[in-house]
This record gives C-alpha cells, sequence and structure tokens, in this order.
C-alpha cells in the first residue's frame, strides 16, 4: 500500500475499532502439532486417538486473518436475545454463529449417519462428571462465554481469549462474503503466531513418574492404534509390566537446569540417553560464559 492507502486503512480500522478498545491477543488456545513422531508414548497414543476422533481438526485447525478483523470480532459479538446464537461484525457485514456453524467450520459430525448428537448434559450432570474424573480446580455453572461477559463488566478483557478459533470462525465467514476479500489490511495473525503444543509430560510437579488413571475407552481406539508401538509400551507401564521411567529434570538434574525453556523443548527425550550428555555439556558451557562475564565486570568495577 501506498502512503494515502495505509492512512485510508488506519482511519477505516479506527472506526471499526477504536484504538483504545484493542486487546492484547493472547497465547492460549494453542494448536496441537502432530506430524512430529513422539519419543514420550503417553502424548503419541494421545494424538493417536485424537486423530481417530471425530473432532480432531479442532486441534489442528488454523487460519490466516486480518488482525483487525479479530478485534472487531470480539468488540461487536453479542448474543441474539432469545437463542442460541450469536451475532458480530465483521467490516460493515452482520455474521451470525451458533453450534451448526461451528461444527461445520471444526467438520464435527455424528459417527453415524443419520444419527444426530447427543444432547448436552445439564450443569449439574456436567459438574459431577468432571468431579468424577479428580478435577480439583474452580467450577462454575455458566459457559464461558458467560464468565467472560460477567469479566468484561467488571473491567475490560487485557486479551483476547481463543484467538485461533477466532481466526477459523473469521476465515469462515471471509470465504462465505466475497466482497471482504477485495479490502486491503495492514496486518494479518498467521499460522505462524499460533502457540503450537509439540512436546508434552504426564508427570505431577510432585512426582517423579509419570501418573496413569483410567483405561481408555474401546470406543476411541482401532487396530492401527492398537498395534502400535506406543500403545502397547503404553499398556506396559500403566499394567506395570515394566518399571516406570523417571521423569527428567527431577532431583539433582532439576537444581542443575537453569534454562527453563531447553528443559521443556527436551523433556520427551527420556529415552534416549544421547542428548542429555551433549545437553550437560552445553549447559556447563553456559554457566561458564556466566561466571567468565561476572569476574570481568567484578574486575572493572
Amino acid at each position: 500500500m501506498n502512503p494515502q492507502e495505509t492512512e485510508q486503512v488506519v482511519a477505516r480500522d479506527e472506526l471499526w475499532v477504536p484504538t483504545a478498545e484493542r486487546v492484547n491477543i493472547s497465547t492460549t488456545n494453542v494448536r496441537l502439532e502432530t506430524t512430529i513422531k513422539q519419543k514420550e508414548e503417553t502424548f503419541q497414543v494421545v494424538i493417536d486417538v485424537i486423530k481417530n476422533s471425530t473432532c480432531f481438526k479442532a486441534f489442528t485447525i488454523s487460519a490466516d486473518v486480518p488482525e483487525i478483523l479479530m478485534q472487531q470480532f470480539w468488540y461487536t459479538i453479542t448474543k441474539i436475545k432469545d437463542s442460541e446464537s450469536y451475532e458480530f461484525l465483521l467490516a460493515d457485514k452482520k455474521c451470525v454463529i451458533d453450534a451448526e456453524v461451528f461444527r461445520k467450520i471444526l467438520d464435527i459430525c455424528p459417527r453415524k449417519e443419520g444419527e444426530d448428537f447427543t444432547e448436552v448434559q445439564n450443569d449439574e450432570d456436567t459438574l459431577t462428571f468432571l468431579i468424577d474424573l479428580g478435577y480439583s480446580g474452580p467450577l462454575h455453572k455458566k459457559t464461558c462465554y458467560q464468565l467472560l461477559i460477567e469479566r468484561e463488566k467488571k473491567s475490560r478483557l487485557e486479551n483476547m481469549p481463543y484467538p485461533r478459533f477466532t481466526k477459523v470462525i473469521i476465515d469462515y465467514f471471509l470465504y462465505k462474503l466475497k466482497s471482504l476479500k477485495k479490502l486491503k489490511f495492514q496486518h494479518f495473525y498467521t499460522i505462524k503466531d499460533d502457540g503450537a503444543v509439540s512436546r508434552l509430560k504426564f508427570v505431577r510437579m510432585s512426582e517423579d513418574v509419570q501418573q496413569y488413571g483410567l483405561a481408555i475407552p474401546a470406543t476411541m481406539l482401532n487396530n492401527q492404534i492398537i498395534q502400535s508401538e506406543s500403545y502397547k509400551m503404553f499398556i506396559m507401564y500403566s499394567t506395570s509390566q515394566i518399571p516406570l521411567k523417571k521423569s527428567r529434570g527431577k532431583g539433582s538434574q532439576g537444581k542443575k537446569t537453569a534454562d527453563t525453556t531447553e528443559e521443556f523443548v527436551d523433556v520427551s527425550d527420556e529415552s534416549d540417553p544421547e542428548p542429555l550428555i551433549r545437553r550437560k555439556t552445553s549447559r556447563r558451557k553456559v554457566v561458564k560464559k556466566k561466571a567468565t562475564h561476572y569476574q570481568l565486570k567484578k574486575q572493572h568495577s
């Protein structure tokens, strides 16, 4: 865009969402990286089970959309009275979304053709289910959107919730509203801006070994998962046929580790001893450099 066009776009965006009303895009609602083969058996089994589900796309879908439209979505969205739908603006176009539209976006459909979705449980049954699972965090008899609106009334949201889902909703309506694609935009929030979970461990903070709970329901498995090496190892660990592996980063190793980012990235390499040796060497070098820097600073002072 030339300077004149840029000026016009900035003025237009200001009309859509005033700068003072714009919020930071949060780093939550990350997508699941499923293309990397995992050395952590449990995480690989979780990925395989999700791939076998009807909601796999919800964990991986993303899009590239203009940032101003993400701001406008949350700035204008309201619940339509006496309905389960919500309306919002994209540029000057009014859009309506409900559960059915969201299912289309995420390709969520019943497993058997001709059968409808099971009705959502009421609040009491849902809370009981979560408690039976062992969840001990805060529980509310309200939807996420109701909680967000209540918090909005007390103080304006500082961070935009659900950025990835916000993007895919906008992308869906941009595809339907062809005229919006002709508009010029300054900044885009892309797939590269999404957070991604590519490695994960299943160990409580106070424990040294992985925790195993209930068995995976048979309806969530298929023959390919059952025959996989990851699932076989998962079964042997969970049924105590082989000793549980200790988690890296605990005890004396955890005390020596100063770089928390490195520990998170390499946490799934538990079964390969060679990377551990290389990381130790790397860390000793970092400490040595820090010590040298400190000594030089002390001498100059």
